[in-house]
């Protein structure tokens, strides 16, 4: 018999075996168990401690405007103003006291305002007065041969005193030979020339300025005017000059104003001229003398190749290059009119005040036919564009302003206590309704109608509700908004 495999063999099962010892090794973890339900909830906890301050919110809209605070004190006082215009002048004072000490020893210390007078030392005698002013009497103005500087003359029969005689002149109006009708033709050119004219005064005067005609076609910008002897010994010789700068502008005349007047006498005949060096105008063929009616005439027109030359009898022709002279004639000053009308109170005629009512001379005619020489009372600017005609009107100590018509022939009133400033008086001669127009010509709310100065008829106020309900509005009607 043979033996089989060990492993094949397989004997019954053998008794259970006792309970091994505890291990102390711990056995590997299971798997995690599935969720349990969850317990009911606990009691409130206690309040935590307060948090840190949250960051700033976004700003919040603006609240209403406050009630006004109560007023504020007192501000400080405020430096003090301008000084006023002076004063009028106050009532003369009493008359002082003067103490005269005659005492031959030295001057009293304690009196004030006394006069101390040495008796014992004799004064000088004093020197030999001038002589007194003589007042001349006659009928009738006096004659300028009589009297001496500084004598005063009365006019028996009419009433006025004259003086005192001086041997100074005035001047008259300015006055030119070139009636303003006369255009000479224009186009003319030449490298270098002296053109001129011979004109002559009836009376003795200046001759203050030289006038020429400017062609605006020329490049030219400087020009140099002269006035020339033409008579006796210093015939050719330069009597005054000027230079004057134009730069472009309207075809006319130009003025040259001699820094010194030439003086000249009745019936002297003098040269004036100009040199060009660019175009410049001329009438061929024009008539000599010419005048416009006062007392100086051109009485021939020439010129010379060249600048700055005296042209000479030989240079002169019929062609009229227009240039002029300014002349005023000379007035005597030996017998000005100190006063009229005589009599007590009689005003001077440099000056002085009324102090009662004051009548003009009548006037005649209407404002718009009126001419000079028939106004009641004439208030005179003095000569020269830059000269308003203006009087005051004082309120002393109080205000005053100055009225009269201003360089630019405008009604106005200004200065002193008005400042430095000139208000318009506006009327229909002046007023420019546009100005008064809303930005549609002739819409509702214009004042005058459109294109002319008439006032709308009529005119009501009201509320701006009630013109804004009105809806179709009256064109003869100026509303006026209020409230």
């Amino acid at each position: 018999m043979a033996w089989g495999l060990e492993t094949n063999i397989k004997g019954p099962a053998g008794p259970q075996g006792a309970p091994g010892a505890a291990s102390t090794v711990p056995g590997p973890v299971g798997p995690t168990g599935p969720a349990g339900t969850p317990g009911a909830t606990g009691p409130q906890g206690p309040q935590g401690t307060k948090g840190d301050p949250g960051v700033q919110g976004p700003a919040g809209p603006k609240g209403d405007t406050g009630a006004q605070g109560l007023q504020g004190a007192q501000g400080n006082t405020g430096p003090a103003g301008s000084t006023g215009p002076a004063g009028a002048t106050g009532p003369e004072g009493p008359e002082g006291q003067m103490e005269v000490y005659e005492q031959p020893s030295t001057p009293p210390t304690t009196e004030v305002g006394a006069l101390w007078i040495d008796t014992d030392e004799e004064a000088p005698s004093g020197g030999t007065g001038g002589g007194g002013t003589t007042i001349l009497n006659g009928a009738g103005p006096p004659d300028d041969t009589i009297g001496a500087i500084g004598q005063y003359y009365v006019d028996e029969t009419g009433n006025a005193m004259y003086g005192p005689k001086s041997s100074g002149f005035a001047y008259g109006t300015p006055q030119s030979a070139y009636p303003p009708a006369l255009i000479p033709s224009p186009g003319f050119s030449h490298s270098t020339i002296e053109v001129h004219s011979f004109v002559k005064v009836l009376k003795t005067g200046q001759i203050t300025a030289v006038k020429f005609w400017y062609d605006n076609t020329t490049t030219q910008t400087s020009f140099k005017v002269n006035v020339w002897a033409t008579m006796g010994p210093g015939a050719g010789s330069r009597l005054g000059t000027a230079t004057l700068a134009v730069s472009s502008g309207v075809t006319g005349w130009r003025t040259a104003t001699l820094p010194t007047p030439v003086a000249v006498a009745a019936l002297d005949v003098v040269c004036v001229s100009v040199g060009f060096t660019n175009a410049y105008a001329r009438k061929d063929g024009e008539a000599f003398p010419i005048t416009n009616g006062g007392d100086i005439s051109a009485i021939s027109g020439g010129y010379n190749i060249g600048l700055d030359v005296y042209p000479g009898a030989g240079a002169s022709t019929a062609i009229n290059f227009y240039v002029d002279a300014i002349f005023r004639e000379a007035v005597s000053l030996a017998w000005p009119v100190a006063v009229e009308g005589g009599g007590e109170g009689a005003l001077m005629v440099t000056g002085g005040s009324m102090t009662g009512p004051f009548s003009a001379a009548p006037t005649h005619l209407d404002i718009a036919n009126a001419v000079p020489g028939i106004e009641g009372m004439q208030v005179i600017g003095a000569n020269g564009a830059g000269h308003a005609a203006y009087m005051v009107f004082h309120r002393p100590n109080v205000y005053a302003t100055f009225f009269g018509l201003d360089t630019d022939n405008q009604f106005k009133f200004g200065g002193w206590s008005t400042g430095a400033t000139a208000h318009t008086f506006w009327h229909s001669g002046n007023l420019n309704p546009g100005w008064y127009e809303p930005a549609v010509a002739g819409g509702d709310a214009a004042m005058f109608y459109a294109g002319n100065k008439t006032w709308k008829p009529s005119f009501v106020q009201m509320t701006q509700a009630a013109y804004d309900a009105l809806g179709t509005k009256d064109a003869n009607t100026l509303y006026v908004v209020v409230g």
